[in-house]
């Protein structure tokens, strides 16, 4: 942009004073940007954690960057390798050329030696094969997590079809039973969580009286009795009123 600005100077007389007249403009806030870093200013006042908190990219635009442009090259050469286009990079921002040109003639077969022991290299084959593997090995640690996942239900749901076929407690009645446990009332909960996604999650019933009053209203639902429906358990669990008219119905 600026080579262009400047390629257009003969077009653009009032550019000179233009710019002078803005210089001056902002040199009242540069003043008082230049004073919060002085010694004993706001900036020069922060610790190290507030410095790395207050850290911003210099630039608004990630492609002005230098991942942003290698990005863009890459974008547009997609079989160049990374080699390449570093060695491009530097051979721009260093002024190589400038360089090679005052070597002796009797360097160039070194550095084509070198440049054959690096193409030999297969530096890009190894990057990408790390890539791949690490790629792989990510891969396969999901996979087995999605079968651990699978097993734990496969697991649940066979348990909870071995308790239907021994025991489900159909009847409010037997909630009242000293000798059931907590860890029964959960498996009991669980097994009409299946088919009655209205139960609340496990983590919002952590004590036993919260699973017991959750399992009578699920009970209740179960048997479509709704009879119970302004006792406390109802409160508890969030059941919605309403239910009456279509029961009787």
């Amino acid at each position: 942009m600026f080579y262009k600005i400047q390629s257009m100077l003969p077009s653009l007389p009032h550019l000179r004073r233009l710019l002078v007249d803005f210089f001056e403009g902002t040199l009242i806030t540069w003043q008082r940007f230049i004073t919060e870093y002085e010694e004993g200013g706001t900036i020069a006042g922060l610790t190290t954690e507030q410095c790395k908190l207050g850290y911003m990219d210099a630039t608004n635009d990630v492609n002005e960057g230098t991942l942003g442009r290698f990005r863009q090259v890459m974008r547009q050469n997609s079989n160049m390798t990374e080699t390449t286009c570093n060695s491009r990079a530097s051979y721009t921002y260093n002024n190589v050329a400038e360089y090679l040109n005052k070597l002796s003639p009797n360097y160039w077969g070194f550095i084509r030696k070198q440049g054959r022991e690096i193409d030999g290299s297969e530096l890009e084959a190894k990057r990408r094969k790390t890539i791949s593997d690490h790629n792989k090995e990510k891969a396969e640690k999901g996979e087995k997590k999605l079968e651990e996942r699978q097993d734990k239900i496969d697991k649940k749901t066979l348990l909870l079809n071995g308790l239907k076929g021994l025991k489900i407690i159909e009847s409010i009645e037997e909630l009242n039973s000293p000798k059931i446990s907590h860890d029964d009332l959960k498996l009991q909960l669980e097994w009409h969580r299946r088919f009655n996604p209205s139960i609340l999650m496990k983590t919002k019933l952590k004590l036993k009286r919260d699973t017991l009053a959750a399992l009578r209203v699920a009970i209740g639902q179960y048997h479509q009795e709704y009879k119970f429906l302004d006792c406390p358990e109802v409160r508890i669990c969030g059941i919605p009123r309403g239910n009456e008219d279509q029961t009787e119905e």
